[in-house]
């Protein structure tokens, strides 16, 4: 049989067991170069053990100890993997919007985050305003569509 190259446009040689294989065969990942792990399904499965329930236990302790040691890193994480900006940026904006919400008019407290939401166009990504838990889950069941929006406030009115 012929020998294939490492990668190819149809796969490439599984750095762990060193045998070409599909795409197919390899679970994607966007922050290589491939677009895919270096180890195929196969070998990545093997490596992995199952955690005991104690390990489990462990780890969700620290994980719960970090965060609420660690606040506003998880935040500033969260915005710049969601919207593409920092939590100070998001602080800014609410502070231009006069620290209340987009909608409402609703005042949000800036310590409490959890009261006030960045709102983003989930096409384009492209962050629009804060807004308060209530507006931001009322937008999100209407879809985020002016459309459905109008059809709301046309019912509302004729009610």
């Amino acid at each position: 049989m012929a020998t294939k190259t490492r990668v190819t446009v149809k796969g490439r040689v599984c750095t762990k067991c060193f045998k070409w294989k599909p795409w197919s065969k390899y679970t994607p990942r966007k922050e290589t170069v491939t677009g895919h792990f270096s180890w195929c399904k196969q070998c990545f499965n093997k490596g992995r053990r199952p955690r005991t329930t104690q390990e489990r236990v462990v780890a969700a302790e620290y994980a719960r100890e970090y965060r609420r040691d660690h606040p506003y890193y998880n935040r500033n994480y969260m915005y710049a993997w969601r919207y593409g900006i920092t939590r100070k940026q998001a602080l800014k904006l609410l502070r231009g919007q006069g620290y209340r919400c987009a909608i409402c008019r609703k005042k949000l407290r800036v310590r409490n985050e959890s009261e006030w939401h960045v709102d983003h166009d989930h096409q384009t990504h492209k962050v629009r305003g804060v807004l308060c838990n209530c507006c931001n889950t009322g937008l999100g069941k209407l879809g985020d569509t002016a459309k459905k929006l109008k059809r709301a406030v046309d019912y509302l009115e004729r009610c």
